[in-house]
């Protein structure tokens, strides 16, 4: 056991709690707040070297993200209808741009997993063959901050990148 579990072990203890309140539920959980492992640090800079063939990007709200709270990166361009989405694969920041369909739908979410509101979100990539693209894609959230808030499991987002984003 390392010294941190003490604090997992705790924070499960108060939710075993049947009369657990929203309010105590809350104070356990900002007590496991230190030990969360935030997005890695993105600048402008980074996504610049992200989106190379973007050559007006628009970022993401710097004032409203907290990269503590996010398993990935993701906002959207409503005037050119593109979805940005910056996250780790396979140990390093990889960014994938795509289309993101106006039309919203109930179901399930392809990153986290959870029924949400969710628009066809299609990516282009090359293929082996020189001159040849593949168009890839899924159902997934249309608000990134929901799909992070909702998200449980590193599996779902893993597998929409190999999908949309093959290394």
């Amino acid at each position: 056991m390392i010294a941190d579990d003490a604090l997992t072990t705790n924070f499960i203890f108060e939710l075993t709690n049947r009369r657990l309140t929203i309010e105590q539920a809350t104070e356990a959980l900002t007590t496991l707040r230190p030990q969360v492992t935030g997005f890695p640090s993105v600048t402008p800079a980074t996504l610049a070297t992200l989106f190379k063939k973007s050559h007006h990007l628009v970022e993401p709200d710097w004032q409203r993200l907290d990269l503590r709270m996010l398993t990935y990166l993701g906002w959207n361009d409503i005037a050119t209808h593109q979805k940005f989405i910056v996250a780790v694969q396979a140990d390093r920041l990889v960014g994938v741009r795509g289309t993101l369909s106006a039309g919203i739908h109930n179901g399930v979410c392809a990153i986290c997993q959870t029924m949400s509101r969710v628009s066809m979100f299609t990516a282009t990539t090359a293929t082996n063959h020189v001159g040849n693209y593949r168009t890839n894609g899924n159902y997934i959230c249309r608000d990134s901050g929901q799909c992070n808030r909702q998200f449980t499991s590193d599996e779902g987002l893993q597998a929409f990148l190999e999908t949309v984003h093959p290394h």
